[in-house]
C-alpha cells in the first residue's frame, strides 16, 4: 500500500514540474550560484579574502566605489574652502548638469549582465516567468534584489485575492436586474 502512494505521489509531482516548467527560470541562462559568505573588506585583514578572484569586487561595490570617489574628491585649489568637494558641489555649479550611476556593459552587448537582464528579465514576454533574484542582486546590490523578491512575493499573494474579487464582481453584475425591492 505504501509503495502504491509513492507512485501516486511521484506522479503529481512530476505533473506539477511539468505544469510550472514554462515559469521556471532557463538555468542555462541563469545558472545557479554557489552562495559564498563574505564580510566588509579590509586592509588589514586581506589573508580572509581571495584576491585573486575575477568577481572580487562585485558590480555594485566597484559602483559604490566610484561613488564613494565622486562624493569626496576636492575640486577646488583652495584648501581652506570646505565646501569645494563632492559631485553635488559640481551641479550646484553647474558643472555638471547631472550624475548618474555607471552600469556594466552595454544593452546592445550580449554576454553582458546588463543585457542579459534587459533581455531576460525587463521584457514584457518573461513578465510571468520567476526572477532572477541572484543575477539582479549581483547586478544592483543586495536592497534592489530584496525590493523585487518583496515585490514578486507580494504580487503573488495578490492572486488570489483578485479572483475572489473578481467573482464577487462579476456575481454582482449577473444579479444586478434580479434584484427586487419589496
Amino acid at each position: 500500500m505504501n509503495e502504491k502512494c509513492d507512485v501516486v505521489l511521484d506522479k503529481m509531482k512530476a505533473m506539477m514540474d511539468y505544469s510550472t516548467q514554462w515559469f521556471k527560470l532557463d538555468r542555462r541562462i541563469f545558472p545557479c550560484k554557489d552562495h559564498r559568505l563574505s564580510a566588509v573588506y579590509s586592509r588589514d585583514k586581506e589573508y580572509l579574502f581571495d584576491m585573486n578572484d575575477s568577481d572580487f569586487f562585485t558590480t555594485t561595490v566597484r559602483g559604490q566605489i566610484v561613488d564613494f570617489i565622486l562624493r569626496r574628491k576636492r575640486y577646488s585649489l583652495n584648501n581652506y574652502d570646505d565646501f569645494a568637494f563632492g559631485i553635488d558641489r559640481l551641479k550646484t555649479m553647474q558643472v555638471y548638469c547631472a550624475a548618474y550611476p555607471l552600469h556594466d556593459g552595454d544593452l546592445k552587448t550580449p554576454g553582458s549582465p546588463r543585457y542579459l537582464l534587459y533581455k531576460e528579465w525587463a521584457s514584457l514576454r518573461k513578465c510571468l516567468k520567476y526572477q532572477p533574484l541572484d543575477a539582479v542582486k549581483d547586478y544592483f546590490g543586495v536592497k534592489v534584489g530584496l525590493y523585487f523578491a518583496w515585490l514578486g512575493f507580494y504580487t503573488h499573494y495578490l492572486i488570489p485575492a483578485s479572483i475572489l474579487g473578481l467573482l464577487c464582481f462579476l456575481y454582482g453584475v449577473f444579479t444586478l436586474y434580479t434584484n427586487e425591492l419589496r
